[in-house]
């Protein structure tokens, strides 16, 4: 487990070092299919205690109270690369803005309690999200996912933002009236996320690699609501892409927010 956390953080400050904002680092709340495959989402019930707690937490700040909406189309681009437009829409300013990125997973692990409790696993990923500037005037889309969305910040003074904890409600389907339709007559998936954003780059560059791996331990335990006393263990680190651009130097009860 600590192994696995400690070769992450050194591959993200890696990767940081080199393309700055285009580096993610989030914790995802799940379960698992039982045989270590990740499947995102939480019940309702958990989903609006923790807006409850992250609403009432005068350390949390959030910068609308409504809930803003994007929506993603994935498809494959011209060069065979699987591709992302996402299209935000911002109701209070009535205007739309469009992103294109093309997604690197670099490394994903899926971690729960290893005490006997089935109660929910994180899936912690690092990501290169790759801005694309020229992409296809035209696509077929395989998936479409409409999010509604609202994001908690943990500020730390001078340090600017260190973490986000998003909360989300999503539909997805593979065309957009499909996915429309689900919208109207179903219940949405309520999903959850923690994302190192660190935004001037302080929060990272002040402590060593074993203080941001018991950072990354601190959240995990967070989302997956566990205190100090209880074993985690990582159940597969299934996904390792060893050739990476930075190894050559290129390019669920209630949970109370834990400081890391």
């Amino acid at each position: 487990m600590t192994d696995v956390l400690v070769d992450i953080v050194r591959t993200y400050r890696a990767l940081k070092a080199a393309h700055g904002r285009e580096v993610e680092l989030e914790l995802r709340l799940g379960n698992s299919d039982g045989c270590d495959q990740f499947l995102p989402g939480v019940p309702k019930h958990v989903f609006e205690q923790l807006e409850e707690d992250m609403t009432a937490d005068p350390s949390l700040v959030t910068r609308r109270d409504t809930w803003s909406e994007t929506i993603d189309y994935h498809y494959v681009g011209t060069s065979g690369q699987p591709m992302r437009t996402r299209v935000s829409v911002d109701s209070e300013q009535m205007r739309m803005s469009n992103e294109h990125i093309t997604k690197r997973l670099v490394h994903k692990a899926l971690v729960k309690r290893v005490d006997g409790c089935d109660e929910g696993v994180a899936r912690i990923c690092l990501s290169h999200e790759i801005p694309v500037t020229d992409p296809p005037r035209s696509c077929v889309p395989t998936h479409i996912r409409i999010k509604q969305k609202k994001v908690f910040y943990d500020v730390r003074g001078e340090m600017g933002v260190i973490w986000a904890y998003e909360l989300s409600r999503t539909w997805s389907a593979n065309s957009r009236a499909a996915v429309e339709h689900r919208q109207h007559v179903s219940e949405p998936m309520y999903e959850v996320e923690c994302e190192l954003v660190d935004e001037k780059g302080a929060y990272t560059a002040s402590i060593s690699d074993e203080e941001m791996q018991q950072s990354l331990m601190l959240k995990l335990r967070c989302v997956l609501g566990t205190d100090a006393t209880t074993p985690l263990g990582c159940v597969s680190e299934y996904a390792r892409v060893e050739n990476h651009d930075a190894r050559r130097g290129k390019r669920v009860g209630s949970r109370s927010r834990q400081n890391g």
